[in-house]
């Protein structure tokens, strides 16, 4: 874990943009730049960077 407060530099700016613009998922963003989930939507949104947006649905129970 992180401790809070760390700044963000812009090499790691540069990665969160191309891997936001690139559709990756927030929590393997997250890893690769050892950030919490949160501190990856939060700097996302500070840059107006496209979050991704994941639709979860439940699937049907095959008929029988």
């Amino acid at each position: 874990m992180v401790p809070r407060n760390i700044l963000w530099t812009p090499e790691e700016d540069d990665e969160l943009r191309s891997s936001m613009l690139a559709s990756k998922d927030i929590a393997t963003i997250a890893k690769k730049l050892n950030r919490t989930q949160t501190a990856i939507r939060r700097r996302a949104t500070k840059l107006k960077l496209p979050l991704k947006v994941v639709a979860v649905g439940l699937k049907a129970k095959p008929a029988k």
